[in-house]
């Protein structure tokens, strides 16, 4: 699951989403902060709940553990993103 936070949803994204995918068994949720230009990733433990979040910023080479082999640098996502 990917989120894009926005300064109007952020409370949503970040505490009922969060607790509706880690409840349905979302393996990982990526939330996406334009504000800062990071990334969080929660993956999901063998318990159910997710992780701490992963934390990613500019120059951070992203990878993911539910897709093997995809990896990307978060810059390149960011690369021309201007904000508000």
């Amino acid at each position: 699951m990917v989120e894009i936070l926005s300064p109007y949803t952020s409370k949503k994204d970040l505490n009922e989403k969060f607790n509706l995918y880690e409840r349905f068994g979302v393996r990982e949720y990526w939330v996406f902060d334009p504000g800062f230009r990071a990334l969080q990733i929660y993956t999901k433990t063998d318990e159910g709940k997710f992780s701490d979040a992963e934390i990613y910023e500019q120059n951070d080479l992203v990878t993911s553990t539910v897709l093997k082999g995809f990896h990307f640098h978060l810059s390149d996502i960011f690369e021309d993103y201007i904000g508000e």
